[in-house]
């Protein structure tokens, strides 16, 4: 179950990826500070402590 809310975390990374790639939107610098972000929380919350 862990593992699969991981995954669900990562829904934006994967839609953002897909809208530029499909639709062509941009990926400026605002949007790509936010998947680190989000990245870094992913990486955060799956760490061991």
């Amino acid at each position: 179950a862990a593992t699969v809310a991981s995954f669900s975390f990562l829904t934006p990374i994967f839609t953002l990826t897909l809208g530029a790639v499909v639709f062509s939107e941009p990926l400026d610098r605002s949007v790509l500070g936010a998947a680190v972000l989000v990245t870094l929380g992913i990486i955060l919350i799956n760490r061991k402590p």
